[in-house]
């Protein structure tokens, strides 16, 4: 819940619930940024900022809190009224809260319009094979939000 979350990622002010689908949101998209851009540079590997991560994840002292130090620097706190103030938190409902595509509100518009239009994949999340909250995908969810937020329908016959 919101008191736990406020503890592993030292917030700055405790998280509301009503505050915390939009925090989880905004976390999701930030490490799925984080992560992806980590391992754009994978190689070589002696200086792949991923073998970083892996370790700090892999340090961490519980599951909830093992990816703070990727999010919040290390002496820092989430300030979740900052990031609600600039727009940067995922409105629920959105594509990116329902883990349909992309990240942060703005961040990620391109990534999401291609997920739209050209490189559709199937990305559901269940928490047990992976690190993500259980979140399901479909070929219809995805095509609704797709049209809301581009006018734009997805090609489900260029899936992999």
């Amino acid at each position: 819940g919101a008191p736990q979350l406020s503890r592993a990622y030292n917030a700055c002010t405790p998280i509301r619930p009503t505050q915390l689908p939009r925090v989880v949101g905004w976390l999701v998209a930030t490490l799925t940024g984080s992560l992806a851009a980590r391992a754009e540079s994978a190689y070589p590997l002696a200086r792949s900022p991923v073998v970083e991560a892996c370790a700090t994840v892999a340090a961490a002292s519980g599951s909830l809190s093992a990816f703070a130090p990727l999010v919040v620097p290390h002496g820092s706190c989430l300030d979740v009224s900052r990031l609600e103030a600039t727009g940067l938190a995922v409105r629920p409902g959105s594509l990116a809260a329902r883990g349909r595509v992309g990240g942060p509100k703005t961040a990620n518009k391109a990534w999401d319009y291609l997920a739209c239009t050209e490189i559709v994949h199937p990305i559901a999340a269940n928490n047990v094979s992976d690190m993500f909250p259980p979140q399901t995908w479909s070929v219809d969810a995805l095509s609704a939000g797709c049209r809301r937020e581009f006018h734009a329908a997805p090609r489900p016959a260029w899936m992999p």
